[in-house]
C-alpha cells in the first residue's frame, strides 16, 4: 500500500506543479522546475499520516517567467502555489501536508 501512495503523491504533485505553472504561464509546460521527494515518499513507504517532504528546485535558463519579473521570484510563486494546491483544506480534505523545511537545521 505504501508504494500506492507514494505513486499518488508523485502524481498529485505532477499535477500540483503543472497547474500552478499553467495559472502564470498557459502554454509552458513543467520544464525548467523540478521537485525531489524525501522522507517516506522518497524512499517510497508514504502511509496515509504521513506528510510529503519535497525539495524544490529551478533551472533559471528554462524556467518561464515574466517581463521584468526576477527568475527566482517566478519559481518563489509557483512553488508556493503547488504547496497551495496540494495542503489546502476543502470540504473533502486536502491532498498532502507539505513540509519544506529542511532537517536537522530548517533555516
Amino acid at each position: 500500500m505504501t508504494g500506492v501512495l507514494s505513486d499518488f503523491a508523485d502524481a498529485a504533485i505532477d499535477a500540483a506543479l503543472a497547474a500552478a505553472i499553467a495559472e502564470r504561464f498557459p502554454d509552458a509546460g513543467t520544464a525548467g522546475f523540478t521537485v525531489i521527494a524525501l522522507g517516506k515518499q522518497g524512499g517510497r513507504e508514504l502511509n496515509y499520516s504521513s506528510d510529503i517532504d519535497p525539495i524544490l528546485l529551478y533551472d533559471p535558463a528554462v524556467l518561464p517567467h515574466r517581463a521584468r519579473e526576477d527568475v527566482a521570484d517566478s519559481a518563489v510563486r509557483i512553488g508556493r502555489r503547488m504547496v497551495e494546491l496540494l495542503s489546502a483544506r476543502t470540504p473533502q480534505g486536502y491532498v498532502f501536508r507539505v513540509d519544506l523545511r529542511l532537517r536537522p537545521r530548517p533555516r
